[in-house]
């Protein structure tokens, strides 16, 4: 219940549920949403969840720590998206390669602005989203629509009008 509840966004009301049950991961996935990663970190290492933790010091940006806890949960793809938030592009695709992680590669070759390769990992993995990213990069905002209409996904839909400049 207290999953389906942050799916629908109600983040503090599955935190609740998620400390009356004792679940560290998920109070501490609950933390990070709401953007209070100290209470992220504290709740995951209560669970001795280390991918966890390392997703918490990412959003808090400290990278050497993230690392640190990725490599304890021998989380490639973490460590790929570690590389990816300090623009070290070459270590971030090294770590998505050993893990297979295409939609991650993907992500990698778009921030190096390589369309052409990021479009092929995304099409590899079924990742509709990532398509749009791609889509989006290239100024094909009204293809980008259509894909995140059809997921559902509001945030990004946001970002295609922020593109647009139809505020």
């Amino acid at each position: 219940v207290a999953y389906r509840t942050m799916q629908q966004g109600e983040f503090t009301k599955a935190l609740e549920m998620y400390i009356a049950n004792g679940n560290y991961s998920g109070a501490g996935m609950a933390y990070c949403a709401l953007k209070l990663y100290d209470d992220a970190v504290i709740n995951f290492q209560k669970a001795n969840d280390f991918s966890g933790a390392g997703i918490a010091y990412m959003g808090k940006r400290a990278y050497e720590k993230a690392i640190q806890n990725f490599e304890k949960a021998g989380n490639r793809s973490g460590l790929g998206l570690v590389y990816l938030g300090k623009r070290d592009f070459q270590k971030a695709r090294e770590h998505f390669v050993k893990a297979n992680d295409q939609p991650g590669l993907g992500l990698t070759y778009l921030g190096e602005h390589k369309f052409k390769e990021a479009r092929d990992c995304f099409n590899k993995a079924g990742d509709k989203n990532g398509l749009g990213l791609v889509l989006m990069a290239e100024n094909k905002y009204d293809e980008a629509l259509k894909i995140f209409n059809a997921s559902k996904d509001f945030s990004q839909i946001g970002m295609v009008y922020v593109g647009k400049r139809e505020y």
